[in-house]
């Protein structure tokens, strides 16, 4: 659909789906599955199959087939390109070489994203090629957490976020999703995205009856959760004033390396990464708590 329209909210939900729902369904050593990806548990009950943790098999084993063939292509959705068109799509670590109507263009993409929202990316050209290098901005980061009104954002929107090349500041002209620079491309060059990571508290639409009066929190691309075992508080009874604050906090020893959030007398972790420290109850949609 993308290749077919040109427009960035098909990678949007790409993105969202792949940090939320796919890396969920994988354990951090890559050895279990969840076959449902339930966003509230008990703790006790088996809701994967039978079972309250992640398996290390299924009878029917669609998932881990379609995870050792989906988690290897990812790396073929980050670019794209269109004649003189060149797609950043996603943000990852990488080196690419695209033939364009202009010639070839090499470039390699810095970034610590998720956890920050500074994206670097350099040109590695040994010639100069005529191209236009269209970046995803991501939906969450223009304040539209999926493209439609299925979820909204509560708070009032963070900074705009930023482009420049080669340290002068580039106007943020976005279309269907993507701010283009067109121009005549350099080895060395650099381009600079800033995305404003701040935590975000989500609502469903109001048709969402089972979803009426709770709140998420989301942090960049990434949904967060609440476990017993980092939690004094029943994390299935908490609720979240809606001017309640948190912040997020990077622990490189925690579940790989993640950000926590902290605030309203919880701490939450990204969504994919729950059940990796045993069964316990956890939750994602709170109740909002009046004032």
């Amino acid at each position: 659909m993308f290749m077919l329209f040109g427009d960035a909210c098909y990678m949007d939900v790409l993105e969202r789906t792949l940090y939320n729902g796919v890396l969920s369904g994988l354990s951090l050593d890559g050895t279990h599955f969840f076959y449902p990806n339930t966003l509230r548990h008990d703790g006790t009950g088996g809701f994967n199959r039978g079972m309250n943790v992640r398996s290390p098999w299924f009878d029917c084993s669609c998932c881990p087939s379609n995870l050792s063939r989906f988690v290897p292509s990812v790396a073929g959705y980050a670019y794209a390109q269109d004649g003189s068109q060149v797609y950043v799509n996603l943000f990852m670590n990488g080196q690419v070489t695209l033939e364009t109507a202009g010639g070839t263009l090499s470039l390699v993409q810095h970034s610590n994203y998720p956890w920050e929202g500074t994206i670097e990316i350099e040109i590695l050209n040994t010639r100069g090629v005529d191209a236009t290098l269209l970046i995803r901005i991501p939906g969450w980061a223009r304040n539209q957490p999926v493209p439609s009104d299925l979820f909204t954002f509560m708070d009032d929107p963070p900074e705009a976020p930023a482009l420049e090349v080669n340290g002068e500041k580039v106007p943020l002209a976005i279309s269907k999703g993507f701010a283009a620079i067109e121009r005549r491309w350099e080895g060395g060059d650099r381009v600079i995205l800033e995305l404003p990571m701040q935590v975000r508290k989500i609502r469903a639409h109001e048709m969402v009856a089972a979803k009426e009066g709770l709140v998420a929190l989301q942090f960049g691309p990434l949904i967060y959760c609440a476990e017993e075992v980092d939690n004094e508080t029943d994390v299935l009874e908490a609720e979240l004033r809606p001017q309640g604050n948190f912040t997020a906090t990077y622990h490189p020893d925690l579940l790989g390396g993640v950000n926590m959030l902290e605030g309203e007398g919880l701490r939450l972790v990204p969504y994919f990464a729950w059940a990796n420290r045993g069964p316990g109850k956890m939750n994602v949609w709170f109740r909002r708590a009046a004032g």
